[in-house]
């Protein structure tokens, strides 16, 4: 599978949902995530398949940063 692919194959996971945030900007911005505690597997440093760490609630995303989070239901 592409890149492309798998995230097509896990947003369509009834199991899991996933949210990708992007701040095209030149300032910190913030974020509300859904209710629960979300893994984040995507940030402005760090990339892997294993949770760098979990967050709820309102997160910081920094300039020019993806994050990707990740939610068992």
């Amino acid at each position: 599978l592409t890149k492309l692919e798998d995230i097509e194959a896990l947003l369509k996971n009834d199991e899991e949902k996933m949210i990708i945030v992007f701040n095209l900007g030149d300032h910190d911005a913030s974020y509300d995530l859904p209710d629960g505690v979300w893994e984040l597997f995507i940030d402005g440093n760090t990339a892997g398949t294993e949770p760098i760490r979990t967050e709820a609630g309102r997160v910081h995303i920094p300039p020019c940063t993806a994050m990707v989070f990740t939610r068992t239901l």
